[in-house]
This record gives structure tokens, C-alpha cells and sequence, in this order.
């Protein structure tokens, strides 16, 4: 962050505000083009153009790291589509050279900063990991031998290496370790034609501190992170379970990307692990040998739920959340909170959550994937006092003051009552 200044909204972040005076100088430059090529390269630029720092826009809006990412990259895509049009025009159009070579200039900064705007949201979703799992991490490296070469592997598991049109299969997620492991964040890169992502179980995964559950998106990928404060170390450590819909015949590759884990050494050091990927082949007549589904009627169980200062912003509390269900894994886990008698929205919860200084309740929602449901309620009965003796305070002033005025009007209607009378 430029300056230390604080992102209170989007047009506080450096790369939109760059992003932002690019479209401008464009669309002064689309000014100058000769009328015959307006038609041709007028639209194309301007929809490029003012989809970089619209992206960045909604991923800054989004709730998960993921989300924002995500958007960011489509930035990326749209600002190199942008500086292609801008070789265009130097090479086709009458329009002075030295103008598009200024332009292609601010792409290649623009692109410099949202680059870096991509690895800060990356650092800062570890980080929150972090604070929750660091004590952990320290009594784990004080109690396990210390290894030197470190070693590991994430790789993906089909139930079956063929598949039928419209039945359905498993993939697990799975790290190999020689040293303690307790963080992961993995993305899955799937072809979206050919599969399709129905449900996820992690009722057996090594994680139970869901910073961000596992997000499915258009373009064929999936990602998911956080962590356990029991470190992990052998071979077959499950993440996920996935459960795919094959859509037509093929050759389906899955491939983890952008995946890393971290070390349980008191540091969080992250480890690059080796990539395993995976083909299934999908044909007309394959028998699917996955793992048939079973009913499952038992609620997830809340094993953890807290509320604490954040020992970094004052500002605000951390909500911590385990939760598990065995029978079918944790689907979602949703959250609300009070702050004064209502209650807010319901909203997707992280691991930690963070929430205003003054809520006083905060209501947690579990859903398993066969619909079953848990809910909890905890209450910071110290903000709760402070909050309600604060309010009670200013009603009593309100109230007092109140009084006050009424008695100076009263007291004023009994003085000219008394002076007309002795007048008479």
C-alpha cells in the first residue's frame, strides 16, 4: 500500500486510478482517428479499456481473495487486448506516433502495479491464516524434529480413469509431506465443457480452518485455502473431495495451479509442492465405478466458535469457526452479527471473520451437502454492557434534557399567566 493510505473504497487503490486515466487518454485519442476508422476500431478499444479498471472495481467488491484475483487477471487479459489495439491504430491509422507510444507506456505500468496489487491480495489472504494457526505452528515446531530438505507433493485422485457421459465421479485433492505441513491453498484448472462441478465433501480434509471454502468459477476453476492447528505429515493427506458431472466425450485434463502449502515451523514458510496433474477419459458407454452417495440426516458439528480482539486492528474482532460433519462434509458456514438490536445480513463466513468492535452477538449457520443444518449464537456480554450502558447514558441525557425544556416552558407559561392576572 503506496503512502500507508487506507482503501476505503476502489478509487483509493493506486492501479485503478491508473487504469482509470488510461481509459481517459484513449478515448481522447479515439477523438483524433479519421472517421473511416471510428467504425472499426472505436468499440473494440473502448470496451477493452474500460474493462480493465471495471474489473478491478468488482473484484475490489467481492468478499473472497479468490474473487478479487480472479477479476484482477480478467484486468490483466483486457489491458493486453488494449495495448494490441493500440499497435493497431500506430500501424494503420494517421494519428501521431509518439501519442501511442506514450499510451502502450502507461499499459506496461498499469499492468507493472496490478501485478503487484495481485501478489499483495495473495500475501494478505495467507496472512489471515496466519494469525489464527501461528501459535500452532510454533508449539508444532517446538515438539517435532526440525527438517532441513523439505519435501512435498499435491496431486489429484480420480475414483476411475474412464468415465460415462452424465454420470458422475470423484477427485480428491491430496499432499505428500516429509515435514509438518498446516496451511494449503490449491487451485484446480478443469475443462468447463467437458465437466461439471456438482458437489464438494470435505468431510475427511486436513483442513478445518476454511479461510475461503472451495469457490467454483466460469472458466473452469476451482480454489479453496486454509488450514488445521494439527500439523500434517505422511502421505495421502486428503483436501477435497470433488464430485464432477461428465458433459460429453473427451479427454479431460485436470491440472493444480497457483497451489502451495506452508510449513508448520513457527514461520509459515511456503513450500512450492510438486504438481501432479490428472486425464480422465469420457466416452459413451464407460462405466463410472465412483463412490455411491449416501444419506446422510446428521447436522454438521460446531467443535470451536469464538470471538476476540483483533491483535492487529483495534477496530475490530476475529470470529473463529471449526466445523465439521463426517457423514457429507461442510458445505457453507454463513454468518450475521448484532451491533446494536437487529441483526445484520447473513453473510459468508471466513477463518476469521472479521466483524466491527461493537457487535455483541454474532450467529453462526452450518450447512452440510445433504441440506442438514446447524446454528449457534455467541455473545460478547463485555461489548454488549458498553454498548447498551452508552446508549442507555445518551437516552438519559436525551431524556433529561427533554425534561429540562419542558419545565423552562411550563415555568414560562406560569410567569405570563401570573402577570396577566395581577394586570387584572
Amino acid at each position: 500500500m503506496i503512502g500507508h493510505k487506507k482503501i476505503h473504497s476502489f478509487q483509493d487503490l493506486i492501479v485503478w486510478q491508473k487504469a482509470h486515466q488510461l481509459m481517459l487518454d484513449i478515448y481522447a485519442l479515439l477523438e483524433k482517428l479519421p472517421k473511416e476508422e471510428k467504425y472499426n476500431r472505436v468499440s473494440q478499444l473502448r470496451r477493452s479499456t474500460s474493462s480493465t479498471p471495471a474489473n478491478i472495481a468488482e473484484g475490489f467488491g467481492r468478499y473472497h481473495y479468490q474473487e478479487n484475483i480472479q477479476f484482477c487477471r480478467q484486468a490483466r487479459g483486457s489491458l493486453e487486448e488494449t495495448k494490441n489495439h493500440i499497435f493497431a491504430i500506430k500501424d494503420l491509422c494517421q494519428v501521431p506516433a509518439d501519442e501511442c507510444d506514450k499510451l502502450i507506456q502507461q499499459c506496461d505500468e498499469v499492468k507493472k502495479i496490478l501485478n503487484a496489487y495481485i501478489n499483495s491480495t495473495k500475501n494478505r489472504q495467507i496472512d489471515k491464516i496466519a494469525v489464527v494457526l501461528l501459535l500452532f505452528s510454533l508449539f508444532s515446531f517446538l515438539f517435532s524434529p526440525h527438517a532441513h530438505a523439505a519435501s512435498s507433493r499435491m496431486y489429484l485422485q480420480a475414483s476411475n480413469e474412464e468415465a460415462g457421459i452424465n454420470s458422475e465421479f470423484t477427485v480428491k485433492v491430496l499432499v505428500d509431506s516429509d515435514i509438518p505441513l498446516n496451511a494449503y491453498a490449491a487451485e484446480i484448472n478443469y475443462p468447463p465443457q467437458l465437466l461439471e462441478p456438482v458437489r464438494f465433501d470435505n468431510s475427511f480434509s486436513l483442513i478445518n480452518f476454511w479461510h475461503d471454502e472451495p469457490l467454483v468459477f466460469a472458466n473452469g476453476r476451482i480454489m479453496f485455502n486454509g488450514g488445521s492447528p494439527a500439523p500434517f505429515e505422511g502421505e495421502g493427506g486428503e483436501l477435497l473431495t470433488i464430485y464432477f458431472k461428465a458433459r460429453q466425450e473427451g479427454l479431460a485434463e485436470l491440472s493444480l495451479i497457483n497451489s502451495a502449502v506452508y510449513a508448520a515451523d513457527g514461520k509459515g514458510t511456503e513450500i512450492s509442492p510438486e504438481i501432479r496433474p490428472l486425464t480422465v477419459t469420457i466416452k459413451s458407454g464407460a462405466i463410472s465405478a465412483g463412490e455411491s452417495a449416501h444419506i446422510d440426516t446428521a447436522p454438521p458439528e460446531i467443535k470451536f466458535l469464538s470471538i476476540v480482539p483483533d491483535p492487529f486492528k483495534p477496530d475490530q474482532k476475529l470470529v473463529g469457526i471449526v466445523a465439521s460433519d463426517p457423514g457429507s462434509g461442510v458445505k457453507e458456514t454463513l454468518l450475521r452479527w448484532r451491533s446494536l438490536l437487529l441483526w445484520d445480513e447473513w453473510q459468508l463466513a471466513k477463518n476469521p471473520t472479521a466483524v466491527p468492535k461493537n457487535v455483541w452477538a454474532v450467529q453462526i449457520r452450518v450447512f452440510d451437502n445433504q441440506g442438514n443444518v446447524t446454528e449457534r449464537t455467541i455473545y460478547d456480554w463485555q461489548a454488549f454492557r458498553l454498548r447498551f450502558t452508552n446508549l442507555f447514558v445518551i437516552l438519559l441525557i436525551i431524556i433529561s434534557i427533554f425534561i429540562i425544556i419542558v419545565a423552562v416552558i411550563n415555568r414560562r407559561r406560569k410567569t405570563k399567566r401570573a402577570t396577566i392576572t395581577s394586570r387584572v
